[in-house]
């Protein structure tokens, strides 16, 4: 459409508004503690194997919780502070969601 062209729909007051979708706090979140697992991971200079390893999962899950596509069980957050060397607190300090 060029700028002289009229929108019919605009004109008649019946074009759909389209609200950019936000994404559920719970998936923010899960991005968010993804970030702060990865972040330490390299800090400490660790592979994704190595995690994997200590927490009894594949690398392709733990590429899955860093980058927030899964969950994390809450089971597993005592076995991941242990293995990032971090208290359990850390999980729920500051979260960017």
């Amino acid at each position: 459409m060029t700028a002289n062209q009229i929108d019919l729909e605009e004109l008649l007051g019946t074009k759909q508004v389209v609200i950019p979708r936000q994404e559920p706090q719970r998936i923010r979140w899960d991005k968010a503690l993804g970030k702060r697992i990865r972040h330490r991971r390299t800090q400490l200079s660790m592979s994704m194997d190595r995690v994997a390893e200590a927490v009894g999962c594949s690398y392709q899950q733990v590429q899955k919780y860093e980058l927030g596509r899964n969950a994390i069980k809450a089971a597993l957050v005592p076995v991941l502070a242990e293995t990032l060397a971090v208290p359990v607190t850390w999980f729920f300090e500051s979260s960017d969601a």
